[in-house]
């Protein structure tokens, strides 16, 4: 599915969309895998998602911490909002001191990875995918592929 997104309220829209369609799964954490140049809007991206699942403090692009855990309310189907910025990584296992086998293996997490395409060796296979392109500045196309294995 590709979109452009005009403006911050179709981007909240969307956000408010997938949510409705986010559910814990027995096998892990759920990971949305972001991807793009930089300016594209991943980072927007999660602020508008954090801000629909009802997080009220400010969401910044954690570049130089790499994570940021926010506490989801009880109404929601996760416990956890993770946000990873891999922006400043060199390898992928430069994520793995930060507990990532517990992180994704927890089905009460919701994981959002910014610049993915950096530990996509880390990435389970069923992830979503969503991908950024910067058309002009107030334009970005997005686009949004599930991960799930084919079956055989």
């Amino acid at each position: 599915m590709k979109l452009v997104i005009k403006n911050l309220a179709e981007l909240s829209k969307l956000a408010e969309e997938l949510i409705s369609l986010l559910r814990p799964t027995q096998s892990g954490a759920t990971v949305l895998g972001l991807y793009g140049e930089l300016g594209s809007g991943k980072t927007t991206f999660t602020q508008v998602l954090a801000s629909a699942f009802g997080i009220k403090e400010k969401v910044a692009s954690p570049t130089f911490v790499l994570e940021k855990r926010y506490s989801l309310p009880a109404a929601s189907p996760f416990r956890w909002l993770i946000h990873i910025d891999c922006y400043r990584l060199d390898q992928p296992d430069e994520v793995l001191p930060r507990h990532w086998q517990e992180l994704i293996a927890d089905p009460a997490n919701l994981i959002v990875v910014e610049w993915a395409d950096r530990i996509a060796s880390l990435l389970p296979p069923a992830h979503f995918k969503l991908y950024f392109r910067h058309l002009d500045e107030t334009r970005r196309e997005l686009e949004l592929k599930f991960g799930w294995p084919k079956k055989k």
